[in-house]
């Protein structure tokens, strides 16, 4: 198994080592890219979700942490990787080492209610040894999951993170899989709503059908109402009061999809003291509990 340094352990062997095929890691890196969000869970705990971000990939026992010291081709229906480093540049058709790299040191539990940090345990997901579900999660795009075993964790001591605890998780390829990212951590409701339209004032009645922290879908409560034309300048905004809460929340979405009669909205924003600014995974937490509150038995 590789570890955080350019050698190899000697106490570790491979006596049939495991050959990634290039074209199935360019997929990969496409949706778990350096910097982007992840959701994950450990192995039969799926209702246990936490969030936390990739920030690099260890390849062939090279930590990389730019998107820019990897450099994709393909030539003739072949991928090939460059990696690039301050020493060397290598070009791979095969890697027998990939891993993602996630920290270590966030506070995870602050995403999880009492009885999930219970269940989570103080060691919380990243004990050596222990099988993750990871989820890309990008809004408009292709997504994958994949399970992952989680190799090992340590303490930079230099470089862009010094000072940051850092896990290494290795990708069980075989598992890799396309999924709908609504399919995870959805709370039903039946949530009385208004829609309107910035561009023609129109408002209309709907329900918010489920909420999946950074998408909504939504019917409308009159089946003879037709939905309007939402484009790139005609963000809607919905406006509802979550049964148990003291104040109407007022979101600024996107419309992402058309399924029927229905549609769902990816949500850009939250008015706060009489401004719209950006919907925070603070917001969607909090959205969610008060949604579990009031809808989930």
């Amino acid at each position: 198994m590789a570890i955080f340094t350019k050698k190899k352990s000697a106490e570790v062997s491979k006596p049939v080592p495991v050959l990634y095929r290039t074209e199935i890691l360019k997929g990969l890196m496409e949706c778990f890219r350096i910097g982007s969000r992840i959701r994950f869970h450990r192995e039969y705990e799926d209702t246990i979700i936490m969030e936390s971000l990739v920030i690099g990939y260890c390849i062939e026992g090279q930590l990389i942490f730019q998107p820019k010291q990897i450099l994709i081709n393909d030539i003739d229906g072949e991928t090939s990787i460059t990696i690039q480093t301050k020493t060397a540049t290598e070009t791979y058709t095969r890697l027998s080492d990939f891993y993602l790299l996630l920290p270590a040191d966030i506070d995870l539990e602050s995403q999880l209610d009492t009885d999930s940090r219970a269940i989570l345990g103080k060691r919380g997901p990243f004990i050596k040894g222990n099988f993750l579900k990871l989820m890309s999660f990008q809004p408009g795009n292709d997504n994958l999951s994949c399970e992952a075993i989680v190799n090992s964790s340590m303490k930079m001591t230099s470089g862009l993170h010094a000072g940051r605890s850092i896990t290494q998780l290795e990708i069980c390829i075989g598992t890799i899989d396309v999924f709908e990212p609504r399919c995870e951590a959805r709370v039903n409701t039946l949530l009385p709503i208004k829609i309107s339209s910035e561009e023609s004032g129109e408002i209309i009645e709907a329900q918010m059908l489920d909420f999946s922290e950074a998408a909504i879908r939504i019917g409308l409560s009159n089946m003879n109402d037709k939905w309007p034309t939402y484009g790139k300048k005609n963000n809607p905004i919905i406006s509802f009061t979550v049964p148990g809460t003291p104040a109407p929340m007022t979101l600024e979405c996107k419309c992402t999809d058309v399924r029927g009669m229905e549609r769902i909205f990816e949500i850009e924003k939250v008015k706060r003291q009489g401004q719209f600014l950006p919907f925070t995974d603070i917001d969607a937490l909090e959205l969610k509990i008060n949604l579990l509150n009031a809808f989930e038995d």
